[in-house]
């Protein structure tokens, strides 16, 4: 959370729990709806379709993953990075 939302400034922090725990709780739904439309025109007893939909839960791992790296690659220093008070 706290790579995610940056180090120095705990409104990051905040933030960052936030994104994940959406990302978390949101990664299962959506993962439903990109194989049922990838898999719409298959039978319900496909081996395919059956595996995909045994598999959701592992998406959300998938989805965590990236979205830590996508940070990590455009935002290095966090959603909220830290103010430089200059005195």
């Amino acid at each position: 959370m706290v790579l995610l939302g940056g180090t120095g400034n705990n409104y990051g922090a905040i933030l960052g729990g936030f994104v994940v725990w959406f990302i978390w709780i949101q990664s299962a739904p959506f993962a439903l709806l990109v194989i049922n439309i990838f898999t719409n025109h298959l039978d319900e007893t496909n081996y395919i379709k059956e595996h995909l939909l045994n598999s959701v839960p592992y998406f959300r791992y998938l989805m965590m993953g990236l979205g830590l790296l996508l940070v990590m690659r455009y935002r290095p220093k966090g959603l909220l990075p830290e103010k430089i008070i200059k005195n």
